[in-house]
């Protein structure tokens, strides 16, 4: 009893070790560069940048959620759009080109993300950015 104790003291950490090792990090992408414009003319918010596959694995159907916030910070509106490369590879960079309706409360837009089946995707330099 006294050996199968001491056994499973010096087991567990290893163990332990060995579950903490197993859990995968979640995708990450960074923006690069970004630049929120506002059109009066066409009452549109343009959104153009880069990304960056900034992780260690492919992301595969990876999307970006745009989220305008207004003075107060909260969402005023959400947009989506797919990234055309597809699985998105590490360290492959792809443009960002976007435009959406004004929203006349809209001042800044955080940069959010998902990947297949909506998987949280980690995103380095999110914002917000102020639209211009």
């Amino acid at each position: 009893m006294a050996a199968t104790r001491r056994l499973v003291l010096l087991l567990a950490p290893l163990l332990a070790l060995a579950a903490g090792n197993s859990k995968k990090e979640a995708p990450t992408i960074k923006v690069v560069e970004i630049a929120v414009h506002r059109s009066s003319s066409d009452r549109l918010i343009s959104i153009d940048g880069r990304i960056v596959n900034s992780g260690q694995r492919a992301i595969p159907n990876l999307v970006l959620i745009f989220e305008v916030t207004g003075v107060d910070g909260q969402v005023v509106s959400r947009q989506r759009g797919k990234i055309e490369e597809d699985p998105f590879d590490p360290g492959a960079e792809s443009e960002i080109h976007w435009q959406m309706s004004d929203q006349p409360a809209a001042v800044e837009v955080v940069v959010r993300a998902v990947a297949r089946d909506d998987r949280p995707v980690k995103v380095e330099e999110p914002g917000p950015y102020a639209i211009e």
